[in-house]
């Protein structure tokens, strides 16, 4: 026992110096063996193996959109990233570890790089930024600082600041690259190309990451990706070769079975046999169960691929199968939508029907995808169009029916009449045997392979579009309701024959509004059709009101459609027809001007337009409205366009340089230097004739010289000016300034004053109303005499704060006349909150005291006394009205 003492007391002597060589400090071969093992294989591993659980939790729950280019990396939004804050902590933990106690380590840089990792998938991209930023600008090692450079493009691009991302891909471009992390890095620059949709670049990227990626099970979902690449790219032979490879790459089930149906998207047709052949593949595709979650897609396909080789109608009956197999796919089933919209939009423009479809991909699509808004926007111009189109056909059919003789009139809606009730009793008929033959069902009950026949239009069940725009229709008029009986109505518990109750109500209100009675009849057949063809005859435009009325319609209706067709769908040549159609059937329209610069505008470019309306040509067409604009209305405003292009900027301009000046005129009226600010409005009128601000410039030269004129001409030229610009913005204030010059007038040559003038009396009538609860001022006016006004707008700001603070006073400046100066304390509520202003300034002697040799004048006024005051600048005829009411 004690001989084993002594040897473990030896062992421990002899081992104490290798303790001490392996300190954090020393750099000698047996620390740093001692440290790279350590820091490897504790802590870094474990922080390591965290990052991986993260990750394959985020492969685990992706979600792939196969009918777009699938992403570089498994996405991760904020609700997955909550999930992994656990796991990412720890890895943080673990990873620090070595940073602090070994850190002569070679495995320091990849600690960092996991703890920015970690960051990262925190979604904490500022702190995971400047992590990856450390490592590129304190590592040695250069693999280390590419493969941080890498994340720290990854963390850019999540971060949306993709200008730094570009900085960095073409910084990581210029690198020479080891085998170790040209995957990492090239992977990185491959999804930022894919961000900002350079498809080209992406390919590039992915080529080279496809071939340095080991094992070689993780190159199936590059390949595949190269494969989507290549094909919207158009280089179908480059997708086919990718295709291929993913399958050979031991793809999961998904990449197989996409690979194995876009390849058929891809495959160069030789021959019908070569069609037929991938039609089989297709079949096969549908007959395998283990497709049978796939049905939706493979459908969608065949439309695809039928629609590829102009089968319309199979394309829409392969679409409407693949709709119907989208049970637990929304995804699928907006895609489905939209292509039944663009379908029945571009190919036979049914556009009510491609609205309806556009409305079903709205309400299935998710509102992440990055076409929602273009679709969204699409949908409401269509919404705004197809308006247009049945108002068009709507006033056209009924100006039809009013041009008709009666006889014929009435001929023509007995058929309309009996041709719809002979529609409704097939329709009955139809759902009846339905109904008695159990196959009220949508579509081919069975899942085999269609024939691809389009016979869907008769029974509304049968019918995919009509389902659609019928839902569509119903949310829109009754809203989303329960399936239960009597939905309609509020009160669910009474239940009666709606049916004769509605009948009976239908024929009390025709009765009272046509004045007609079942008995004056032969028969019910008789009374109906009469009551059918009053309610039709209730629309038509007989009278010249209603007529113009329906040609207002059809006007508005043309220009909206037009301009819809020029700005929102860019279909220059409808627009153009839809254009010259409202010239031609409403050459007085308000709209012809702003026409006819369309016609010009949309047709001046040749090179891109060549068809033929009418026998002209597009440059034809312009030619002819651009001459008719220039030498028929040459002061237009798109004459001024087509002769100078930049009109409207260069009017912005000269409307800035207007204003600028404008600003200078007012604030010298403000001061009284009237001269100057008439200059300066003159100068406005002289050369800004064309501004917006003209009218403002010569209703304030008015004002101006209305203080150097007798009333009568100032009242002369606002009259002049109210009936020159009757549309302007200052024309309220035109008449305002109008009615107190004839209050004026009216109160200077009234009948007493004539009477007293004649009978030698003297008179005290004065122009001024009293009304205590007016806004009032208070007014203070000294000679002008050398007194420095800034003083005094001192001492009144000192007066109002020591004794008035609460209510927070303006005051300002203004010339009364060449003579004396006036300042104007405002504003208060009421003739009482004014004069005790009065009165506390009257108080303070001091004040008044420092200007006695300037004959001060102070008292209050009411707002709208005021202008009549600095009009006649009467301050003794004033003071005489203020101290008969205010004292």
């Amino acid at each position: 026992m004690k001989y084993r003492l002594t040897y473990i007391v030896y062992a421990v002597l002899a081992m104490f110096p290798l303790l001490i060589s392996c300190s954090a400090e020393r750099n000698n071969p047996i620390a740093k063996t001692y440290h790279n093992t350590t820091a490897h294989y504790n802590a870094y591993y474990i922080a390591r193996e965290k990052l991986s659980d993260a990750e394959f939790k985020i492969n685990q729950e992706r979600q792939n959109n196969f009918n777009e280019i699938l992403h570089v990396y498994d996405e991760m939004d904020e609700d997955m990233s909550s999930q992994l804050t656990g796991l990412a902590e720890d890895a943080i933990k673990k990873a620090s570890l070595p940073i602090q106690y070994h850190k002569n380590s070679k495995w320091v840089d990849d600690c960092y790089i996991l703890i920015g990792r970690a960051r990262f998938y925190k979604r904490d991209f500022p702190n995971a930024i400047q992590t990856f930023k450390y490592v590129n600008s304190k590592s040695e090692d250069d693999n280390a600082r590419h493969l941080a450079l890498s994340w720290l493009l990854r963390s850019f691009i999540e971060a949306g600041e993709l200008n730094n991302a570009r900085a960095v891909s073409d910084y990581l471009k210029k690198q020479p690259l080891d085998k170790k992390v040209i995957t990492e890095v090239t992977q990185a620059r491959a999804d930022y190309f894919q961000e900002i949709g350079e498809l080209e670049e992406m390919a590039e990227n992915m080529e080279v990451a496809v071939q340095f990626t080991k094992p070689k099970r993780f190159r199936a979902r590059q390949h595949f990706i190269l494969g989507q690449l290549y094909q919207e790219l158009g280089n179908n032979d480059k997708a086919y070769e990718h295709y291929k490879l993913t399958l050979k790459s031991n793809p999961s089930y998904d990449l197989s079975f996409y690979s194995k149906l876009y390849l058929a998207q891809v495959t160069r047709f030789n021959s019908d046999t070569d069609i037929k052949e991938i039609k089989k593949y297709f079949e096969k595709l549908l007959k395998d169960k283990k497709n049978e979650d796939y049905k939706d897609k493979i459908y969608y396909e065949l439309a695809k691929f039928e629609y590829k080789q102009d089968n319309i109608n199979k394309a829409l009956s392969y679409l409407y199968k693949s709709v119907a197999a989208s049970e637990a796919n929304p995804n699928q089933k907006a895609y489905s939508y939209l292509l039944l919209a663009e379908i029945h939009y571009d190919d036979l423009q049914e556009y009510e029907t491609s609205k309806a479809y556009y409305d079903s991909t709205l309400q299935t699509l998710s509102k992440d995808h990055k076409d929602y808004e273009s679709i969204k926007r699409r949908h409401e111009v269509l919404i705004t169009f197809t308006k247009q189109l049945a108002i068009i056909q709507y006033e056209d059919s009924v100006q039809k029916l009013a041009r008709m003789d009666s006889t014929e009139l009435i001929s023509y809606l007995n058929e309309i009449i009996e041709k719809e009730e002979e529609r409704k009793r097939l329709e009955r008929e139809k759902q009846e045997n339905a109904l008695a033959n159990n196959e009220l069902r949508y579509g081919d009950a069975q899942d085999g392979f269609s024939s691809g026949s389009n016979d869907q239009s008769g029974f509304y069940f049968y019918n995919a579009s009509a389902i659609s725009i019928g839902q569509t229709e119903f949310v829109r008029i009754w809203g989303r309701r329960a399936l239960e009986d009597n939905w309609r109505r509020q009160n669910k518990g009474v239940a009666f024959n709606e049916e004769d109750e509605s009948s009976e109500e239908d024929e009390s209100l025709v009765e009272e509004e046509f004045n007609l009675k079942a008995e004056d009849f032969e028969s019910k057949e008789e009374y109906n059709m009469a009551v059918q063809r009053l309610k039709l005859l209730k629309d038509i435009p007989f009278d010249e009101e209603s007529m113009a009325a329906s040609n207002k319609k059809l006007e508005e209706a043309y220009y909206t459609l037009g301009k819809i067709y020029n700005l929102n769908l860019l279909e220059y040549e409808n627009a153009t027809e839809a254009f010259l159609t409202l010239l031609e059937r409403f050459p007085e329209s308000e709209y012809n001007l702003e026409v006819m610069y369309f016609l010009y505008f949309i047709n001046k470019d040749e090179k891109e337009l060549s068809y033929k309306i009418n026998d002209r040509s597009s440059k034809e067409i312009s030619e002819t409205y651009k001459n008719i604009l220039l030498t028929e209305y040459p002061k237009s405003l798109y004459a001024k366009l087509i002769l100078n292009p930049d009109y409207l900027k260069d009017a912005q301009l000269e409307d800035q340089q207007a204003n600028a000046l404008y600003k200078v005129a007012y604030e010298n009226y403000q001061m009284g230097n009237y001269e100057a600010a008439l200059q300066n409005v003159n100068s406005i009128i002289e050369n800004y004739s064309s501004t917006t601000f003209i009218d403002k410039a010569i209703l304030l030269r008015i004002i101006i010289k209305g203080k150097q004129k007798d009333i009568l001409a100032y009242k002369s030229d606002l009259e002049s000016f109210i009936e020159e610009y009757n549309t302007s913005e200052v024309l309220p204030f035109a008449k305002k300034l109008l009615n107190e010059a004839n209050d004026y007038i009216r109160a200077a040559t009234s009948p007493e004053e004539n009477v007293s003038e004649a009978t030698g009396e003297s008179s005290e009538k004065t122009p001024y109303e009293f009304n205590a609860k007016d806004r009032h001022f208070f007014l203070f006016s000294i000679e002008n005499k050398g007194v420095k006004t800034n003083d005094v707008m001192i001492e009144f700001s000192d007066f109002n704060k020591a004794n008035f603070s609460i209510e927070k006073l303006k005051v300002s400046q203004l010339l009364l006349n060449t003579e004396r100066i006036l300042f104007s304390v405002k504003e208060f509520e009421s003739k009482e909150d004014a004069m005790r202003y009065y009165q506390a300034f009257q108080s303070r002697g001091k004040f008044l005291k420092s200007y006695q040799n300037v004959n001060p004048e102070y008292f209050v006024i009411g707002s709208k006394n005021f202008p009549l005051f600095y009009n006649s600048k009467n301050i003794s005829e004033y003071k005489t009205f203020f101290q008969d009411n205010y004292l």
